[in-house]
């Protein structure tokens, strides 16, 4: 038991509404960058689904760009053919999506100001 004393604990999940009670419908994954990458990217993260029947998934934004690789099984998303690759700016609002069937996303949420940095745009 010693070793717990110094176990660290994992961040909580901040943002996607009611996570407690979605971990049976997708997997969400985040990691830290390294390298030059780190002084850009706060962190990487990516979902995972495979549903029967669709979902509603909510989540409170923060002020971030997302660059994200897209792919799945319900053949468009946010309004794209996938697979896509799209860049999310800041959303002001809760963002709802509703994902179906299987897919994965991919995405890294830029430190505020780290996508202009980094691209110039």
């Amino acid at each position: 038991m010693g070793g717990w004393k110094n176990a660290t604990p994992s961040a909580p999940v901040r943002g996607v509404v009611g996570r407690a009670g979605t971990t049976s419908v997708f997997d969400l994954h985040r990691w830290e960058p390294t390298g030059v990458a780190a002084h850009f990217v706060e962190h990487y993260w990516s979902v995972g689904w495979e549903l029967r029947e669709p979902f509603e998934s909510t989540v409170i934004t923060f002020p971030a760009v997302h660059l994200t690789n897209e792919w799945g099984t319900d053949g468009t998303r946010h309004g794209h053919s996938l697979p896509a690759v799209l860049l999310h700016g800041v959303v002001e609002r809760v963002f709802r999506t509703t994902i179906r069937g299987t897919g994965t996303v991919v995405g890294a949420r830029f430190h505020p100001g780290g996508f202009t940095a980094r691209y110039g745009r």
